[in-house]
């Protein structure tokens, strides 16, 4: 799928699924619920915009409307909030925003010992953050949404179906 008229016609065809997101796209959408304007200003942002942000949110419209994420996933966004986002005094506004908000997300676990029977190739190459992701999107049947090149080559290369935001946003609506 490599711009939104696919990804409707995903949706037409296959019904909402249920959509997997990456950490790098949890906070754009974590920080456009908070203040879109507030985007360009997040160091962790650098490389989305405002216009990203609406883009995002037509895409999950597209998909079941509980969010799935992974314990790797929480980790990562937890981490990456707490660095770098230049929120000033939106930042204890963030983190309540946040809280309530993955209130509303399913998380699916991956064991490490399922992880650790994975290929090692993956492992060195992506991390166990990403291969949860792919394994969790496997599991559940889903799809996964990214900007992470290499994550959605994997996933694709594994069957599992992945969405690279970055296509997407470059194709145009």
């Amino acid at each position: 799928m490599h711009d939104l008229r696919s990804i409707i016609a995903f949706r037409d065809a296959r019904g909402r699924q249920r959509v997997v997101v990456d950490a790098n796209l949890l906070i754009l959408l974590l920080v456009g619920f908070l203040d879109p304007d507030h985007i360009p200003n997040c160091n962790r942002l650098n490389a989305f915009t405002k216009e990203d942000y609406f883009l995002l949110i037509k895409i999950l419209e597209n998909f079941q409307s509980e969010l799935v994420i992974t314990p790797h996933v929480v980790a990562e966004l937890s981490n990456m909030s707490m660095n770098k986002m230049g929120l000033g005094e939106k930042k204890l506004a963030y983190f309540n925003m946040m809280v309530e908000q993955l209130k509303n997300f399913h998380e699916e676990h991956i064991t490490l010992h399922e992880l650790l029977g994975l290929d090692i190739g993956g492992i060195i190459n992506l991390g166990f953050s990403d291969l949860g992701v792919i394994e969790t999107a496997r599991k559940i049947n889903g799809v996964i949404l990214s900007n992470d090149f290499d994550m959605v080559v994997h996933a694709l290369s594994r069957s599992v179906m992945a969405i690279n935001f970055t296509n997407i946003r470059t194709a145009g609506v």
